[in-house]
């Protein structure tokens, strides 16, 4: 870890001022029941059980303050018709358990709200987010959802590389195993995003 320590960037203070929240694949099959991992995916085989619902609480803290403030909320979903261009990870893919898509009732999206649906692990793949984002002037884009180590990771790293202020929350993000979660929140914080629990990410962007 010192050798990461010594490559971080050096960062500058945040001088944003128009966030964007995106809620990452808080969805039935990959959050699950409120169990052990294990045990939460004999009833959906992507669930990341106890350690997305530990997350729960961090992401209904983000969602309050940005709606309070009525800043833009945007949440993503796996598109089903993802298995036509190849599945994201091996097996089946959401798209043969169609209600396994929904996001989950404790974090569910206002009407007013935009669901993304989107074909790979980055939010930006194949999807039209960066136009949106230019369009409403977004500068800052916080995430939060699941997995760390996988469409949270993908999505930082292609918002970073679009020049967007990158932000993810570490209590509100989730992962199958502890170890893939806090080494890609470490590798994300040296490289490409401020990593920082939401009531820091909340208070640096005056939303708290």
């Amino acid at each position: 870890m010192a050798s990461l320590a010594r490559y971080s960037r050096t960062r500058e203070p945040y001088a944003g001022v128009s966030p964007t929240l995106l809620v990452v694949d808080v969805t039935k099959a990959f959050v699950g029941p409120d169990l052990p991992v294990a045990e939460a995916q004999e009833t959906w085989r992507q669930a990341c059980g106890n350690r997305a619902w530990a997350a729960v609480p961090a992401i209904r803290r983000l969602l309050d303050s940005f709606r309070l403030a009525r800043r833009p909320v945007i949440f993503t979903t796996p598109d089903g018709g993802q298995r036509w261009t190849g599945p994201v990870t091996r097996g089946t893919t959401t798209a043969d358990i169609p209600e396994g898509r929904e996001i989950i009732p404790a974090v569910a999206p206002l009407k007013s709200e935009w669901v993304l649906r989107k074909p790979k692990a980055s939010a930006f793949f194949g999807t039209p987010l960066v136009s949106s984002l230019i369009h409403s002037g977004c500068d800052t884009l916080v995430i939060a959802g699941g997995t760390t180590s996988g469409c949270v990771r993908a999505t930082a790293v292609d918002g970073s590389s679009y020049g967007f202020e990158m932000m993810v929350a570490e209590d509100g993000c989730f992962d199958r195993a502890t170890l893939n979660h806090l080494v890609n929140l470490a590798d994300l914080d040296a490289k490409y995003a401020r990593v920082l629990p939401a009531s820091q990410i909340l208070a640096l962007l005056g939303l708290e």
